[in-house]
């Protein structure tokens, strides 16, 4: 469960890139 919470660090650090990651992987 590490690395969800590196996953929730990099959201608060880059929550623009987060949202772009979300929809490549939706896409």
């Amino acid at each position: 469960m590490e690395e969800k919470e590196e996953e929730e660090e990099k959201r608060r650090t880059s929550p623009n890139k987060d949202r772009k990651e979300m929809q490549a992987q939706g896409s």
